[in-house]
């Protein structure tokens, strides 16, 4: 099957279709957090990123510092 076309919307706009590796590499970089919200067909409705199947993509990034 083909792989997932992702979108993210982002203050008020979606913005997408995003592959997994687009989105790896925007995990990497901070523009991507567990609190984007994401939706792909097959979806009922934006999630956040970290309720989804790419919250494994965060598994290699650390977690923002206490207190940001």
């Amino acid at each position: 099957p083909a792989a997932k076309a992702w979108h993210v919307a982002e203050n008020g706009a979606t913005k997408g279709p995003f592959s997994e590796t687009d989105l790896a590499a925007m995990a990497q970089s901070g523009a991507l957090t567990r609190g984007s919200m994401v939706w792909a067909a097959g979806m009922e409705g934006w999630k956040p990123a970290a309720e989804t199947e790419l919250s494994r993509l965060f598994a290699m990034v650390p977690p923002p510092p206490p207190g940001a």
